[in-house]
């Protein structure tokens, strides 16, 4: 969550919604980046002026790149439902909903997902609500997920569908795993 920045604007409604990047750096000392504002829509583009901020305090960041740039998992070849299809008809064990939440979150990173899988069992542990261990592993190991709510709200809203066992599960799974650097379902 980044705050707006305050315009004067009696109205909520019309405080902008641009962003503002300040740095601080105490006599050269490594800088610290502040992000005020912003929308989703502008994170490319706020990811390259907070770079070019930062250029003069680390050697060797090149010229912004990312305007062309496939963004990881999003290289599907199509739309996220005929991708969704495509998941289905090469692990046909998988239902449609997982297809379709394994396309929409994770794009073609999916298949790091099911993998070799060729049934559910496959994918190790079912913590419940077609949420199952190779799931958090890639959340672990991808998406640097070390926490519950991270695994369950912030990355997939799982937490949605979970009763309080099931994720007390997933708590004392990560206490075991989150922190080990290599993880298999053999782990």
């Amino acid at each position: 969550m980044r705050p707006l920045c305050d315009d004067e604007s009696d109205s909520p409604q019309a405080i902008t919604r641009d962003y503002t990047l300040d740095i601080h750096d105490d006599n050269g000392q490594a800088p610290l980046l502040s992000v005020f504002g912003g929308k989703l829509t502008t994170y490319r583009k706020l990811a390259e002026h907070a770079l070019e901020k930062l250029t003069p305090y680390y050697k060797g960041i090149g010229p912004a790149w990312t305007k062309t740039a496939v963004l990881p998992g999003g290289d599907i070849g199509s739309d996220r439902d005929d991708y969704a299809a495509k998941l289905r008809r090469r692990f046909s064990f998988i239902s449609e909903s997982m297809a379709r939440h394994y396309a929409r979150t994770y794009g073609s990173n999916s298949e790091l997902i099911l993998d070799k899988a060729t049934s559910l069992d496959d994918l190790g542990e079912h913590f419940g609500h077609e949420f199952f261990e190779a799931e958090l592993r890639y959340l672990v190991e991808h998406e640097w997920v070390r926490s519950l709510d991270d695994a369950i709200w912030r990355r997939t809203k799982q937490g949605m569908w979970l009763n309080d066992e099931q994720q007390a599960r997933i708590s004392e799974w990560l206490a075991q795993h989150a922190g080990k650097s290599e993880l298999s379902l053999a782990s």
